[in-house]
């Protein structure tokens, strides 16, 4: 039997989907947390005792974030758009290797906006004008918490998130409603997801910006979602390196 095409509605329900499942895991590992701690006999309930309890399970948080993220992604493909998997058209879901040069220039480019963003904010010497983002205060509290950063940031968030916005969300809007809608709303809503990072510093939400964009362009020009994937990585890779120099 033949499968139904991969549209818009399909792009949308996995995006929902996948933000879902991350909602969902956050909660679980907190209600698993409240039930070892009651069990040991200690009171959650007090002022402020869930605030604590929640801002120490921040690895956990993000490690099942990003885990239950790709599960959820496996079976959004596996359900809904397997046939695009193979295709090496452009028709597909654009798994296909770009040419060796582009691989580099793509790195290059990722390399170059994440330079550009951490020479701007360390020769400004600009600061948040609010409180981290969760991500960044689990980078920031521990060696254990930066290794956990730094394993999502470079295994987890260049292949999941580029699968399913310059994937499938690209794939089934383009089809959907056509080029111009569907780089928007890719744009905005990959902007939009990290806003709970950067909504209190200016520069990052500009390098979220112009990362959303060039991981689009990257897509478009090549016909490879791979390329995506590629400039992606050279860029949380540059922030890693600087995170860990930092020290």
């Amino acid at each position: 039997m033949t499968r139904p095409p991969f549209t818009a509605l399909h792009a949308l329900l996995s995006f929902a989907l996948v933000f879902l499942a991350q909602v969902v895991a956050g909660f679980g590992v907190v209600f698993a947390a409240v039930i070892v701690k009651m069990a040991s006999g200690e009171n959650v309930s007090e002022s402020g005792a869930m605030r604590q309890l929640t801002e120490s399970l921040g690895i956990p948080l993000l490690l099942a974030s990003a885990w239950i993220s790709a599960a959820v992604l496996i079976v959004v493909l596996r359900a809904w758009a397997w046939p695009l998997v193979p295709d090496r058209t452009d028709e597909g879901l654009g798994l296909v290797a770009p040419a060796r040069n582009q691989i580099l220039a793509l790195a290059l480019i990722g390399v170059a906006c994440a330079g550009t963003y951490l020479a701007l904010i360390s020769l400004a010497h600009l600061k948040p004008t609010g409180p981290l983002g969760p991500i960044a205060r689990v980078a920031l509290e521990s060696r254990a918490g930066r290794t956990a950063w730094i394993v999502v940031a470079l295994c987890y968030a260049p292949v999941i998130e580029e699968l399913l916005f310059r994937g499938l969300m690209w794939r089934g809007l383009r089809a959907s409603w056509g080029v111009i809608p569907a780089g928007a709303i890719v744009t905005l809503l990959f902007f939009a997801l990290h806003l709970g990072e950067t909504m209190h510093f200016w520069p990052a939400m500009i390098a979220i910006a112009t990362l959303s964009v060039a991981t689009l362009l990257a897509r478009v020009r090549t016909g490879s979602v791979v390329a995506s994937m590629v400039l992606h990585a050279a860029y949380n890779g540059t922030i890693a390196v600087a995170a860990l120099l930092a020290g």
